[in-house]
């Protein structure tokens, strides 16, 4: 639960913001388009009666168990740092068609929002003023 602290404020009847898929890294990040409907989450009612809470299973790339990326997050410690030699999960995801997950910018699936942009990692990809 520590390292999913938001995830009670996630709403299944607008689970996303649309953002397009770009040719081209260098056209990222991508700006987030309000106007496009994107949908419903038709499963998050279920699982979260099913497992008691709003904590979700979240398939990750890679696990850097040395902390060789810097990103040191030790268990119910959200993205701890360089100092912290816990292991971290990393995310990888391309930025359009060139870009693959062995080639892009990894980033932390725990995101606090204290390295990267002015929104952590997430202006690595998209861009929107919140």
């Amino acid at each position: 639960h520590a390292d999913q602290p938001t995830n009670s404020f996630y709403n299944a009847s607008k689970p996303a913001t649309y953002a397009p898929e770009l040719d081209t890294p260098n056209e990222y990040p991508a700006k987030l388009d309000g106007g496009v409907p994107v949908g419903r989450d038709p499963i998050a009612g279920e699982l979260k009666s099913a497992y008691g809470t709003d904590d979700v299973y979240g398939m990750h790339w890679l696990q850097d168990v040395d902390n060789v990326y810097g990103y040191g997050n030790a268990p119910g410690k959200c993205e701890a740092g360089p100092s912290d030699t816990g292991p971290s999960y990393i995310n990888t995801f391309q930025r359009g068609a060139q870009e693959s997950v062995w080639e892009t910018v990894p980033q932390p699936t725990c995101d606090a929002f204290k390295y990267g942009g002015k929104n952590g990692y997430l202006d690595l990809f998209t861009g929107d003023a919140s």
